[in-house]
């Protein structure tokens, strides 16, 4: 529960403030506090113990990595903005239901094995929510991932911290990206 209490608790909500998303926190003592959502996801990381923390959107057929915490020296991290096809990712399948939104050990599933960024980025465990707009169709995700096999990735409270911060994004994205996941499936 120290996760739930440190980092989801006191987020109000998730704000595209101009180029930069941030979450927007209570504190009792100052009324309002901006965190730029790189450092939320930094705490997420660390709290998480995984290697890679990212939020993802689907635009025109791509999964876009939107915000990704990543150790600057990770040879095998996700870079900011970088695009693949929706069929050649995680993200989408999840989505879609194809692959678990818990992936203790990625050589045990077949289909993850089969994309392309299972071996690039040494995607070895894998936790994923989809991003819910309004409509009720997915249309990013808030994924983690560690290089190695982990067993316990995906506990309860980790997987209702990904739920909130996806809920909060669906929030952010939601008024101003109606329909991106129909268009990139048309």
């Amino acid at each position: 529960m120290q996760i739930r209490n440190d980092i989801a608790n006191g987020i109000v909500r998730i704000s595209d403030e101009g180029a930069q998303l941030v979450a927007i926190t209570a504190d009792d003592s100052r009324g309002r506090t901006d965190v730029p959502l790189q450092s939320f996801l930094r705490r997420m990381r660390e709290a998480f113990d995984v290697d890679v923390v990212f939020v993802s959107q689907f635009v025109d057929g791509n999964r876009v990595i939107r915000a990704v915490d990543c150790d600057p020296d990770d040879e095998f991290g996700v870079p900011e903005g970088a695009s693949d096809p929706l069929e050649a990712s995680y993200c989408f399948h999840v989505a879609e239901g194809r692959l678990p939104q818990v992936i203790p050990d990625t050589f045990a599933e077949p289909l993850a094995m089969a994309i392309p960024g299972t071996h690039k980025a040494r995607v070895g465990s894998h936790l994923s929510v989809p991003i819910i707009g309004p409509e009720g169709k997915a249309f990013g995700t808030v994924c983690c991932f560690s290089h190695e096999p982990d067993a316990s990735i995906g506990t309860q409270v980790q997987l209702e911290m990904l739920k909130t911060v996806a809920a909060l994004l669906a929030d952010t994205f939601a008024p101003e990206l109606p329909g991106r996941y129909d268009q990139a499936r048309s």
